[in-house]
């Protein structure tokens, strides 16, 4: 859940969920790991009511992390620790993908460990992996970092923010390159190919 109506955000998700198991992935994002390390805004358990420690037992079983095809994503960043045996509670783990974010953003958030080029490339070559998808900051949103780490940021609410759209990444096949992954547009109420910017 993000800022807004979280409630009906993740009640679809969840529902997307049970009705395409086997094509809708979600993952544990900063806001889903309230209960292990705070974020504001969080109205969600005013939101929700008694019903709050029902989500939150969903939200713990959410995966921290994915591979599709041979494109690790995640909400925020990379988790250094390795991933062979990381629980999906592990407060460092959390605190890693969830909130994390490329040192090019040079941002401040007082969680997350900012990661350089030579950690992505040496967390990708780990996994066999040739590109990293991630959320988590509107200001970087369509653009890719570091050859291979693209971040797809999908709230209209950051839109006077600096949000450069609604965006989605299609992972079609195999994955030589980030340049393989499609991107669309979805904010102005139409799906158009947009191609991300590289930093």
């Amino acid at each position: 859940p993000d800022v807004g109506s979280s409630a009906y955000n993740i009640n679809f998700l969840l529902e997307m969920k049970a009705n395409y198991p086997d094509k809708i992935y979600l993952l544990k994002g900063n806001h889903e790991a309230n209960y292990a390390i705070p974020c504001y805004p969080h109205e969600f358990k005013d939101e929700v009511g008694e019903e709050y420690e029902k989500y939150i037992a969903i939200f713990k079983e959410m995966p921290l992390a994915g591979m599709l095809n041979n494109v690790f994503v995640a909400h925020g960043g990379i988790f250094k620790g390795g991933l062979e045996n990381m629980d999906k509670n592990d407060m460092e783990a959390i605190e890693a993908l969830t909130w994390s974010d490329p040192a090019i953003a040079n941002l401040y958030r007082g969680a997350g460990i900012p990661f350089n080029y030579e950690d992505l490339e040496e967390f990708l070559a780990k996994l066999d992996a040739k590109a990293f998808i991630r959320g988590h900051d509107y200001n970087l949103n369509g653009i890719i970092v570091y050859e291979k780490c693209l971040t797809i940021f999908s709230s209209r609410l950051y839109k006077d923010m600096g949000n450069k759209g609604i965006l989605i990444a299609k992972i079609n096949g195999k994955i030589n390159s980030i340049d393989d992954i499609i991107v669309e547009d979805f904010s102005d109420g139409k799906w158009k190919n947009y191609i991300p910017k590289k930093l």
